[in-house]
């Protein structure tokens, strides 16, 4: 059951020409066929859902960007492909903690930590690489314990464990420390959602290092589900939304 003590919950049968729209556009769409249910037994909607009824404009542009995060970009959760450089094949490994890059471009070492040198080639040399749904939970559950998000851990903990988290992970993002066995990508996305979290920002070097392991375009996805996701906490926040 949903609390909601600011907001009206409302039913199908409030909802203007506008909202309904909406509604429908939200429990028909993909997000139907989550674990998590999107309405109550009398139809009113879950969740940070229901806010969006309350100003339906902005609310049909907010749950479109969460549809095209979840449904339409590299973290759909797609299996992951290995990447190509323009200039050449590329192939990572890894070695000690540090993940490395070998790309065939001329001039360019062969095989120096990421970091110290990714920031000489340019951005678009890197494909995305598509994330698994694996990443993309645990990103938005780092941005749950951040923000202290009771029915963001509801909604998205389950599905966590579905794409193959553990609860000893879980409970390791909910403490804010980083979870043992996870792959190179993922670290390279929880370390650059964590400094986003953290510090509003990342430097150079956390960047570039989730460049190379990401992708261009997967970073620029990744940064806008950290403020998609963070928007909806501090909405669940502001208008008392419990689990």
């Amino acid at each position: 059951m949903v609390v909601m003590t600011r907001l009206p919950h409302l039913r199908p049968d409030d909802l203007d020409e506008d909202q309904r729209a909406l509604y429908d556009a939200i429990t028909g769409g993909p997000r139907a066929g989550g674990p998590v249910a999107l309405t109550d037994d009398a139809g009113r909607l879950a969740g940070p859902f229901n806010a969006m009824l309350a100003a339906p404009a902005a609310g049909s542009a907010l749950q479109r960007l969460g549809a095209a995060i979840r449904y339409e970009t590299s973290l759909s959760g797609h299996d992951r492909k290995s990447a190509r450089g323009l200039g050449g094949p590329a192939s990572r490994w890894t070695h000690g903690r540090k993940t490395r890059v070998r790309l065939r471009y001329a001039g360019l070492p062969a095989a120096r930590p990421a970091e110290t040198w990714i920031h000489r080639i340019p951005p678009t040399d890197f494909r995305s690489q598509p994330l698994s749904a694996r990443t993309r939970e645990l990103s938005i559950l780092a941005v749950a314990a951040h923000w202290d998000s009771a029915f963001e851990r509801h909604a998205h903990e389950p599905v966590a464990l579905s794409a193959g988290l553990t609860e000893e992970q879980l409970a390791a993002v909910r403490a804010g420390t980083v979870p043992d066995g996870l792959d190179d990508t993922e670290l390279a996305a929880l370390r650059f959602v964590t400094a986003l979290l953290r510090d509003g920002d990342a430097d150079d070097e956390t960047y570039a290092a989730a460049v190379a392991v990401l992708g261009e375009r997967t970073v620029v996805e990744l940064t806008t589900l950290v403020g998609y996701y963070a928007t909806l906490a501090l909405r669940l926040r502001v208008f008392r939304v419990e689990p």
